[in-house]
């Protein structure tokens, strides 16, 4: 099933997509039904971001499933591409790989293809470290080198590509940068030169592992998106700061696999990096393990702002998550006011912290809830000085959130103290088992759960067709018919059309498009691009 080939064509009804869809044998319903019957299991479908994917939790297991096109037109079978039993396996796998990423860039539909071209190139980036540049006696020793650096980023509250922090894959490069140049020596030296080198590293000096391949070009500024990194990113441009911490990923197309790590995250890092440093310093037994304890972020500070997202309206396009994915940039512009700036010494988002709340009341809204806090260390945190920002930081924030606020989806902020946290957060908690007119304000709110369940079973976004598209043109709308079982809701507002703009310019587009206007009358057109 070709999930991000799907994910452009846009939908007619997600009953019927295998990946995403809410019907009876989806993958992500099935794995629901799965988090339904178990406690530990947390399930999260992503469908809209760089890379769409569903993540999974089990107690303090983390895992990321993604699905990417193969671009060939043929049923291709290619192996074992985690075999790694010998030297010929592995060059075969990664010739495999290369092949497959080549097909992809030259294909004609590469615009659909890129989030699968990144998809795959983040498992070569895994697979060509570990099993390729990295000695196979060498290989336990990186996987617990690696292990233990992104423990201590959990457990430090820095470990989110989407916050700007710390990452799987950044980590490896990082790890095995180490590797590469301490050949020989044990885990706990290895650990020690981890956080030598890059809490002193002279940022943004890029960090290669494999020198940059400038002979690859692109054929179109249409592949902006796989454009290969340069040196320059890192000069600022087009509103972006450049790049604070290039960490660049081996072979075509190259990549900073740190893109999303501000000048405020970054600080935070090297910071939190050399107190590992210095812990160490001491090489016993006992400052190792420090390393693990848990970041008590209410001891180190001592003030908050919550940021909660309430959804009035069930919509897979338009969520919470959407929200969270833009709260870095929000927050960095924030926080970049010269106001802000001169009295706060560091925020912190606090990366592992996400409550939800099906049933939240906020200010008259009613709906499910999601909070994230930020940690603020003040410069002046005097009683007045604290009365002070506590307004301000709240009036301006409130101000760049303005633009999170899209359609059922509203983004609210509020300054507390450390021991207010969960009182706030339990204070939005409505019990839909209280009379509404014993509480200030919800005699206004029209709470439809009947509705509200309708709303949630038939407005998720269907990707696009479930037939096998390896022999197909991806972009061929004839194959874009609404299943049987949706005719119903064909003219209803639970049916959305691809949008035109996804699609390829010129003549063979335009044909595509004359052809897909043949299979939905005038009615289920009307008011829809």
């Amino acid at each position: 099933m070709n999930a991000k080939q799907i994910l452009i064509l846009g939908v007619f009804c997600q009953e019927h997509d295998f990946i995403f869809g809410e019907g009876v044998d989806t993958f992500n319903s099935t794995i629901k039904l799965l988090e339904n019957d178990m406690e530990d299991l947390k399930v999260n479908s992503i469908p809209y971001g760089r890379v769409p994917l569903i993540e999974i939790q089990y107690k303090n297991i983390e895992i990321d499933i993604m699905f990417a096109i193969d671009a060939s037109k043929i049923n291709t079978s290619y192996g074992d591409l985690t075999n790694y039993a010998s030297r010929k396996i592995i060059l075969d796998n990664l010739r495999k790989i290369d092949g497959i990423i080549e097909e992809m860039v030259n294909a004609d539909e590469k615009k659909v293809l890129t989030k699968s071209v990144i998809i795959l190139a983040g498992y070569r980036i895994a697979y060509r470290l570990k099993y390729f540049l990295i000695d196979d006696g060498r290989r336990p020793i990186f996987t617990n080198l690696l292990r233990t650096i992104k423990l201590w980023a959990k457990k430090n509250e820095i470990y989110s590509n989407m916050f700007g922090y710390l990452s799987g894959t950044i980590l490896t490069i990082m790890c095995s940068k180490i590797i590469l140049i301490y050949t020989s020596e044990n885990l706990l030296f290895l650990i020690k030169k981890f956080f030598l080198t890059f809490a002193n590293w002279d940022w943004p000096m890029p960090v290669l592992v494999e020198p940059l391949n400038p002979k690859q070009q692109l054929n179109s500024k249409e592949d902006i998106n796989l454009r290969p990194w340069e040196i320059t990113d890192i000069d600022p441009s087009n509103g972006h700061e450049g790049d604070q911490m290039p960490v660049i990923s081996p072979l075509y197309p190259e990549q900073n696999t740190a893109y999303n790590v501000n000048l405020n995250t970054r600080k935070l890092i090297t910071k939190i990096m050399k107190e590992a440093y210095n812990l160490l310093k001491n090489e016993g037994h006992n400052n190792y393990l420090k390393l693990f304890e848990n970041f008590d972020y209410k001891k180190y500070y001592n003030y908050f702002i919550l940021i909660t997202c309430l959804e009035t309206e069930i919509q897979i396009n338009n969520n919470c998550i959407s929200v969270k994915a833009k709260l870095r940039k929000t927050l960095f512009k924030w926080a970049d006011l010269a106001k802000i700036k001169d009295q706060i010494e560091q925020y912190h988002v606090i990366s592992s912290f996400q409550r939800k709340e099906e049933n939240c009341l906020i200010k008259g809204l009613y709906g499910p809830c999601t909070t994230w806090i930020v940690g603020i260390k003040l410069i002046n945190d005097s009683e007045n000085e604290v009365t002070n920002f506590a307004k301000e930081s709240i009036e301006m924030l409130s101000y760049y959130t303005k633009s999170l606020n899209k359609g059922s989806v509203m983004v609210f902020s509020f300054f507390v103290s450390e021991s207010e946290i969960d009182q706030k957060i339990s204070s939005f908690i409505y019990d839909k088992t209280e009379d509404p007119s014993t509480i200030n304000d919800t005699n206004k709110i029209q709470i439809k759960n009947e509705n509200r369940q309708i709303y949630r079973q038939y407005s998720q976004v269907y990707y696009g067709p479930t037939q096998n598209l390896r022999k197909e043109n991806p972009l061929d709308h004839n194959k874009l018919t609404p299943p049987n079982s949706c005719d119903n809701y064909v003219n209803g507002n639970f049916v959305f059309l691809p949008k035109l703009k996804d699609l390829e310019k010129g003549k063979a587009s335009k044909n595509k498009k004359e052809k897909f206007s043949k299979t939905k009358n005038k009615n289920s057109r009307k008011g829809r691009s």
